[in-house]
C-alpha cells in the first residue's frame, strides 16, 4: 500500500452523508484521509489517520484487511438561514477490500464510526423589556450536539 493514492466515494447510511473521499497510504499500514459528506444544507468534512492491520481474511472471494482510524469531523448546518457548525474527533472501525471486482486499482469498504461533535448556532439578537422604559438585548446561542454512532461504506479507485 505504500504510496498509494485513491479518490472515489464514501456514503453515510445513518447520518445520511454522500461525497468524495481520498486516501494516501504513507506507508503499509498507515495511511491519511480526507472526505466530505453533503445532503442538503447539512455538511460534514473529515480528516483520518488510518492504521490497516494484519492479516487479510475472504470477504466474498475478496481479500480484507480490517483498520480502525482516528478522525477530526467538522460539521455545518443551514436550517432558515440560521448556520449551525462544530468540530470534534471521530473513532473509526472496519474493513477494506482490496483488489475488489478483480481490479488491482479497486478497493470497497465498510466501516463503523462513532463521532462526538458539539453544534452552536447563533439565532441572533433578542430583546426583552426591563421596565416600561428600558429593555436588555443580547445575542441567543443555541447548543446541541452531533454524534452517537454511524455506519458507511467507500469504492476507491487507486491511481497508481
Amino acid at each position: 500500500m505504500t504510496g498509494r493514492f485513491g479518490a472515489g466515494v464514501s456514503t453515510n447510511a445513518l447520518n445520511f452523508g454522500l461525497g468524495p473521499t481520498a486516501e494516501y497510504w504513507l506507508s503499509d499500514e498507515f495511511g491519511v484521509s480526507g472526505s466530505v459528506g453533503v445532503v442538503g444544507d447539512f455538511t460534514t468534512y473529515g480528516v483520518r489517520v488510518m492504521k490497516l492491520f494484519d492479516g487479510p481474511f475472504a470477504l466474498f472471494g475478496v481479500e480484507t484487511r480490517p483498520y480502525a482510524a482516528l478522525g477530526y469531523s467538522s460539521v455545518k448546518e443551514s436550517i432558515d438561514g440560521v448556520d449551525a457548525d462544530g468540530n470534534g474527533l471521530e473513532l473509526v472501525g472496519g474493513f477494506q477490500a482490496l483488489n475488489a471486482f478483480d481490479n488491482p486499482n479497486l478497493a470497497w469498504g465498510l466501516e463503523f464510526a462513532y463521532s462526538n461533535v458539539e453544534t452552536e448556532a447563533n439565532l441572533g439578537e433578542s430583546c426583552y423589556p426591563i421596565d416600561f422604559e428600558t429593555e436588555e438585548c443580547t445575542d441567543v446561542t443555541v447548543k446541541g450536539d452531533y454524534g452517537g454512532f454511524s455506519i458507511g461504506g467507500k469504492l476507491i479507485y487507486f491511481f497508481n
